[in-house]
């Protein structure tokens, strides 16, 4: 799904901004959003996120506001100082870390309302 993000053509790169949109919602859903295996965890440590604000220098604008909702959406920046002696700002780095959302329960209870009413959640069954 990283490399998907090389892609050039607006409406390919659109696709694969929607899909890992998709599959990350997904994932939260599943209830493994801020666990190690997760899937914005791997997305992480496979360099995700370097390409993701590659595509956010994308000259089209949809792109660009497709990848920094996906970004502000999963990803937080947390100022990180690097040289601990220093007081210039220039010395602050960003780096990100995942948002651990409470989306899980939401997106069930959305679910199942929708799917079966009141009812007691198939998952708990």
């Amino acid at each position: 799904m990283i490399f998907a993000l090389d892609i050039n053509d607006v409406r390919l790169l659109m696709g694969a901004l929607d899909s890992l949109d998709d599959l990350i919602a997904l994932d939260a859903w599943y209830g493994s959003e801020g666990t190690s295996y997760s899937l914005t965890a791997e997305f992480e440590r496979n360099g995700g996120l370097d390409r993701l604000e590659e595509v956010m220098k994308h000259p089209n604008m949809d792109v660009y506001n497709r990848a920094s909702r996906l970004m502000a959406k999963y990803f937080e920046r947390v100022p990180v100082i690097e040289a601990a002696q220093s007081t210039n700002m220039s010395d602050v780095s960003t780096t990100y870390g995942t948002v651990h959302q409470q989306q899980n329960s939401f997106m069930q209870n959305q679910y199942q309302q929708q799917n079966y009413g009141n009812s007691q959640s198939i998952f708990n069954i």
